[in-house]
């Protein structure tokens, strides 16, 4: 096996790839971004690109084949066990990038672009073990209270909440930040949130600490630097 397979496969979820971009196959079939295409529009465009594999992706048998493998084994004093095909894939150049890359930490994963998450087969595997019912109510109980919260906040009844607001919007953006690899330097808080958090390390720097992991908020030297 090549070095680089078994991390290649337990990163990525895709049955296989070498196919061009999707952005470059919606341009050729529809002339247009892959944002604007349509959800049946994106199903083409997906099935082309399966069609454009160099590669297929087999994680049952922690494997990686060519989509042209010669499916024979040649006998002899060498006794290779790959076919000709599937070696030629050591010089692909795009075969060598994704060996390349870096298995990311597991608090990354949640930001893989929903696009390569091949959710149909999470789904299948949630079935298999039971936790189907579990998971999907209570996404549907998250996305349910999130739509009655962005109603109340357009109809005023948060108006108040300047803290609860204000902190809502440091998480977003802190969130933000993170997924694009940006400092939180240079970055400003609602003036509410901000400055329960000054009273809040005031009273309980540890406490604080805690606080800020999970909702996010300055440093503590730099609340001391601003109150100063």
């Amino acid at each position: 096996m090549l070095p680089g397979v078994n991390d290649y496969l337990r990163r990525t979820p895709v049955p296989g790839g070498g196919a061009p971009p999707r952005h470059k196959i919606a341009l050729k079939l529809f002339g247009r971004t892959w944002k604007k295409l349509t959800a049946a529009q994106k199903r083409q465009v997906r099935t082309a690109e399966g069609h454009s594999y160099l590669w297929n992706n087999r994680h049952g048998v922690h494997a990686v084949f060519s989509t042209t493998c010669q499916k024979t084994l040649r006998d002899g004093p060498s006794k290779r066990t790959v076919c000709g095909a599937c070696l030629s894939l050591r010089s692909v150049k795009t075969f060598k990038n994704a060996l390349r890359r870096p298995m990311p930490a597991p608090d990354d994963r949640k930001y893989v672009p929903y696009g390569f998450r091949e959710k149909e087969i999470g789904d299948l595997y949630l079935s298999y073990l039971g936790l189907e019912d579990l998971v999907k109510p209570n996404l549907n109980d998250v996305g349910r209270m999130l739509g009655d919260f962005a109603h109340g906040v357009l109809s005023g009844l948060y108006k108040q909440q300047e803290v609860l607001l204000g902190a809502i919007k440091a998480t977003v953006v802190t969130k933000q930040r993170e997924a694009q690899d940006k400092s939180m330097r240079g970055m400003k808080y609602p003036t509410a949130f901000d400055n329960v958090c000054a009273i809040l390390a005031t009273i309980s720097p540890r406490a604080y600490r805690l606080f800020r992991a999970h909702f996010g908020g300055r440093t503590l030297r730099s609340l001391r630097y601003v109150g100063s």
